[in-house]
């Protein structure tokens, strides 16, 4: 499965959107694994606990490599 993932910055922090999934969330660090796997599973978990662990980890990697 592919998904396109969006994500910026804003004033209060940073944002991502998954068009596929018509979900978006709140960020913190890219590095922040926890936060951010928390913010995508949200409070209904429709997400599903793989997707966002994977998302997760992919966005610790890409700050990695964008920094």
């Amino acid at each position: 499965m592919t998904m396109n993932i969006l994500f910026d910055s804003k004033t209060g922090g940073n944002f991502l959107y998954i068009p596929e999934w018509r979900m978006g969330c709140e960020l913190s660090y890219l590095s922040d694994v926890f936060w951010n796997q928390s913010s995508l599973l949200g409070d209904d978990e429709q997400f599903g606990y793989a997707y966002a662990t994977t998302v997760s980890y992919a966005l610790k990697k890409l700050r990695d490599v964008i920094v």
